[in-house]
């Protein structure tokens, strides 16, 4: 299409879109034939399906009073092709039904190594980021054998590295896809308990900040047994409504998501390709050539979803329980493929934990991190004046204290503010040797809260993987050790240390270890 002539699709949007503006004050004026024509010409389509219910949304929204979603569901049926009137038969099948199982025992382990190979192809992703991503597409599949189930959140420095592009390739492999963007929260709920939809969201950083509606339904989604909103529906008693949110979703956007989302998700940084980056363009026929796939892997989870539900993966070492949850599916799911996924996986989990961006909201965390390092370079010291905190805080290189207010240095109210949600608070406080008192803060109070919100890093992972054996008393465990006490300074700076020795079993305990779990241990 030449010059600036839009497309059918868009110019039906914008009839509704005129639409919604004059309902606010003129509902009856609002709702013409033309409106009703339009809707009903994007809803039965694959491609505009979101579009139309977003503007369902929006319309009844313009004019709570008045509007109700019923009747213009109703007014809009009467325009759809014949034999589409019902509402169930005019959304894709594939939307509706979801994709037909393959019909034969699949290769899983194959057919996630397929997966890889298909997103290599196109897309420029760091390392462990394509396992991650067919592990948790595989994931998608079966996600009601799991407790917990992750976004898997794209974002990037800047436009133009790769998201739509991953989008697009994910909607053709993923179970029941529903993409869009710039969607409203009532869209989310109601796709997802009409359809059972996969949602793909692009520009997400364009309504999410700020948006605690939205923002609520998303992060909703993330345990199952929780994975519910609550509205108020109907056109003459109003009763209240549960509608699911236990979806896959994949969230795409530039720049980090609030802390909420980013501590549900497995987080996969993009980045721009450079011109030594080889990848393929998607062919234009991506959905037609992956039905196979898809088929495979609906096939797979339904042959899978007993044993996944039961599964208890060993997780990989890590201070991060949230990301341990989220990881778990993924983990799962690569237990049950077999080598090489087993050690596959926990090596992706690895990478993509390293390279992921601090999240604002820990800037606490950081700070109890230094804070721990002052007081074991002090082992002595019972107090600390506020101005000894904030001089040492804002000395050190490299961490955000310097220059935390917008460039400008850590003080001493800043300080006591990001402490404040620990309990920990100044006081007066007296050094030793010095007669007059000033602001700050006693160690026991800094040292309860290192202890009880700043886990240990994890043990280091050194020497020879257990190996199977036939034998379950037989292991590569210690069995005794002597106990050794460790002050209190090393402990405060072992926190950012290379970790410790790992526990070790009683002889007792050591003859029961599975030999199963201690096969997975192997890889960790």
């Amino acid at each position: 299409m030449s010059g600036g002539a839009k497309e059918p699709h868009e110019l039906r949007e914008d009839t509704v879109r005129a639409a919604i503006t004059k309902a606010g004050t003129d509902p009856a004026g609002a709702l013409t034939v033309e409106v009703f024509k339009a809707l009903a010409a994007l809803k039965p389509k694959p491609e505009t399906a979101g579009l139309y219910l977003t503007l369902v949304a929006d319309l009844v929204d313009a004019n709570k009073k008045v509007l109700r979603r019923t009747v213009i569901e109703a007014a809009v049926a009467e325009y759809l092709p014949k034999g589409q009137t019902d509402r169930t038969d005019t959304t894709p099948d594939e939307l509706r039904d979801g994709i037909e199982a393959w019909g034969e025992t699949v290769d899983g382990a194959a057919l996630v190594a397929e997966l890889v190979a298909l997103i290599e192809r196109h897309c420029v992703l760091p390392k462990g980021a394509a396992v991650a991503i067919a592990l948790w597409v595989l994931a998608a599949y079966a996600i009601d054998s799991f407790r917990i189930f992750p976004k898997l959140l794209l974002h990037s420095p800047q436009k133009r590295c790769g998201k739509t592009t991953l989008l697009e390739l994910l909607a053709a492999v993923m179970p029941k896809p529903l993409t869009g963007s710039n969607v409203t929260p009532s869209v989310i709920f109601r796709a997802i308990e009409l359809w059972q939809v996969s949602l793909l969201l692009d520009e997400v950083d364009t309504f999410i900040h700020g948006n605690d509606d939205m923002r609520g339904i998303v992060n909703s989604g993330h345990t199952r047994s929780t994975a519910y909103v609550w509205r108020v529906e109907g056109d003459t008693v109003r009763e209240p409504v549960r509608f699911s949110t236990w979806a896959p979703m994949v969230l795409a956007m530039i720049g980090n998501p609030p802390s909420t989302i980013f501590d549900r998700a497995v987080v996969v940084p993009l980045e721009r390709k450079t011109k030594d980056d080889k990848v393929v363009r998607l062919p234009r026929g991506l959905v037609e050539d992956c039905e196979t796939m898809r088929r495979q892997c609906q096939q797979w989870a339904n042959d899978h979803a007993v044993a996944l539900a039961a599964a208890d993966p060993i997780m990989p070492a890590s201070s991060n329980d949230r990301a341990v949850d989220n990881w778990s599916a993924l983990v799962a799911v690569a237990d049950a493929l077999g080598e090489p996924w087993l050690k596959r996986s926990r090596d992706a989990f690895r990478l993509l934990l390293s390279s992921a961006p601090t999240d604002e909201d820990d800037l606490s965390i950081e700070l109890l991190r230094d804070l721990a390092d002052i007081l074991a370079d002090r082992p002595n010291d019972k107090v600390f004046p506020s101005s000894l905190l904030v001089a040492r805080l804002n000395a050190m290189d490299e961490r955000p204290w310097p220059t935390i207010a917008q460039g400008r240095e850590l003080t001493a109210h800043r300080l006591g503010r990001l402490l404040a949600p620990y309990r920990i608070t100044s006081g007066s406080v007296r050094l030793a040797g010095v007669s007059s008192t000033s602001k700050g803060y006693k160690r026991e109070t800094i040292e309860g809260a290192v202890a009880r919100y700043l886990p240990p890093d994890p043990p280091a992972e050194t020497g020879t993987p257990a190996q199977a054996s036939g034998n379950a008393g037989a292991s590569d465990c210690q069995t005794g050790t002597d106990e050794v006490v460790v002050p209190v300074a090393d402990q405060l700076r072992a926190r950012r240390g290379a970790g410790c020795a790992g526990v070790p079993l009683s002889q007792g305990d050591a003859a029961n270890v599975d030999v199963s779990r201690e096969l997975s241990k192997a890889v960790l």
